[in-house]
């Protein structure tokens, strides 16, 4: 029973901010050793143990919203923050039971089948229900560039296979399997190695050769207490006007070129877009006799016969005060931005939760054109998007040459949340060879190249502009064509060693009746 538990706060601390990165390759070997001992039962709530443990631990900072934005009572937050655990650990109780029931008939082939049974279960827990996509293993190498070039060909679960491999490798070593598990794992990991730095080298020089595009982020560090408060909208008005003035005056001074397009964070603009036009007027006209664009945040209410739609959205307007186009938030958070359904189905368990987080509810936008800077289009996500890589990949595939993450992590105020974030949305631009422009609005904003390189960012709690030069070449990558194929063949790998060590106990029944 301690094993899983071990298992789960090392592997909570390969994360920020810890950022124990090389904790990964050993994190997992309690907790795969114990899944050995046990049955398909024993293996299920062991999973769940771990699971439930590394979520505590990585993910703690989840207690921060919910007791100061919310409000919620110590006693209800910490119920809702278990709940919460308790659904990521559930993921990792079916793997163990899975893992468990395998070893109980001997499957051969283990180095092979338990890191494809683990990138099975990370799929099904970023694709099943709202979807988790956060804390997977291949997360925990986002700081080893050369590594994580592999994910342009098999997104961030084949990270995840080497590292879970180089566990189950030492856990085979303690059972006398010698050094060859361990020599073979080395030498997958040398060879992802040594594709990676040829990878970071080549991709660099590509992006020298592309056109370059300007941009300027605007991080303006209003808190959120502060953020939807009537009394403050005024002087933080003023405070983005004054950024954006300075984002578009002396970022052009040398040796900074003049920016291209200047981005606000997620919601930086607190009334309704549509409306917005009087408010928004004195800062686009600090854009005439430019040739800049300016990206920005905005709640969107739209209002028809069934009544009004309130969309998370993201409005580029020309130099010319015209806006050009608009894109909404397909992909919503759960609780953040809408309530499941199933919570009605609990009694008094909806009145208790919008009492502390509102009424409003947000609707998701379809499948829009994508927007457009300097004549190069870019694919725009908001907040948690970043986290979905199979969004961002049908973007790529839709003419998309960046990216562009408009964020509002103040919810985390100044815990990991915000870190762990940035690095999921890190390992988008390897995963589809573009580069990330970021702007969030109590940081961490960042700007990043298609290796995965950070080319600059503000830190947490910071006010100021950040000024870059990114150079989008041609877009796409193995994995915005092929997707999460290398997952899904994980997933049908796991049986074949079990049936084919079967097969070959019984003797082929072809063979059989010919004799």
């Amino acid at each position: 029973m301690l094993a899983p538990l071990l298992s789960g706060l090392l592997y909570g601390l390969c994360f920020p901010p810890h950022d124990l990165f090389l904790l990964g390759w050993l994190a997992l070997v309690p907790l795969l050793w114990a899944w050995r001992q046990v049955g398909p039962a024993g293996g299920a709530l062991l999973g769940t143990l771990a699971g439930a443990a590394g979520a505590s631990v990585a993910v703690r900072w989840l207690l921060v919203p919910l007791t100061h934005a919310y409000g919620f009572p110590w006693p209800l937050a910490l119920a809702f923050f278990a709940g919460i655990a308790l659904y990521i650990g559930l993921f990792y109780g079916a793997l163990g039971a899975v893992v468990s029931w395998l070893h109980r008939r001997q499957t051969p082939w283990p180095l092979l089948w338990v890191p494809a049974a683990w990138v099975a279960g990370e799929l099904a827990r970023a694709r099943l229900g709202p979807g988790v996509p956060w804390l997977f293993a291949g997360h925990t190498q986002g700081e080893l560039l050369p590594l994580v070039q592999l994910a342009e060909l098999t997104g961030v679960f084949g990270i995840s296979f080497l590292v879970v491999a180089g566990n189950q490798a030492l856990v085979q070593v303690r059972r006398g399997g010698g050094l060859a598990p361990v020599l073979g794992v080395a030498l997958a990991v040398g060879g992802a190695l040594l594709y990676g730095g040829q990878r970071l080298a080549a991709v660099t020089a590509a992006e020298g050769r592309a056109a370059p595009l300007h941009v300027a982020v605007v991080q303006p560090n209003i808190p959120q207490r502060e953020k939807w408060d009537r009394d403050r909208f005024v002087p933080a008005m003023r405070r983005l006007y004054a950024l954006t003035q300075e984002a578009l005056r002396h970022a052009g001074e040398p040796p900074a070129p003049p920016p291209d397009l200047v981005v606000w964070p997620e919601t930086a603009l607190t009334v309704d877009l549509e409306g917005a036009a009087p408010t928004l007027a004195p800062v686009l006209r600090l854009f005439a006799g430019t040739e800049a664009q300016l990206l920005l945040g905005a709640p969107r209410v739209l209002r028809g016969p069934a009544g009004e739609h309130v969309r998370n959205s993201a409005a580029l307007f020309g130099a010319d005060g015209r806006r050009l186009g608009v894109y909404d938030k397909r992909h919503l958070l759960p609780f953040g931005e809408y309530y499941p359904g199933w919570l009605t189905e609990l009694p008094g368990l909806r009145p208790l939760v919008t009492r502390h987080m509102g009424e409003t509810e947000f609707t998701a936008g379809g499948r829009e054109p994508l927007l457009v800077a300097k004549s190069i289009p870019f694919v725009t996500t908001i907040c948690y998007e970043a986290a979905y890589p199979e969004l961002i990949a049908e973007g790529i595939a839709g003419g998309g040459r960046f990216l562009v993450n408009l964020t509002n992590d103040a919810w985390f105020e100044g815990s990991a949340g915000a870190a762990q974030h940035l690095a999921m949305a890190r390992l988008r631009t390897v995963e589809t060879r573009t580069p990330l422009v970021r702007a969030a609005n109590t940081g961490i904003s960042a700007v990043v190249a298609a290796t995965g390189r950070t080319l600059g960012r503000l830190e947490l709690d910071e006010q100021g502009v950040l000024a870059a030069t990114i150079h989008p070449g041609p877009a796409g990558s193995p994995y915005t064509r092929w997707g999460d194929r290398f997952a899904i063949g994980c997933a049908a790998f796991v049986p074949l060693p079990f049936f084919a060590s079967r097969w070959r106990r019984r003797g082929s029944p072809l063979g059989q009746r010919s004799t």
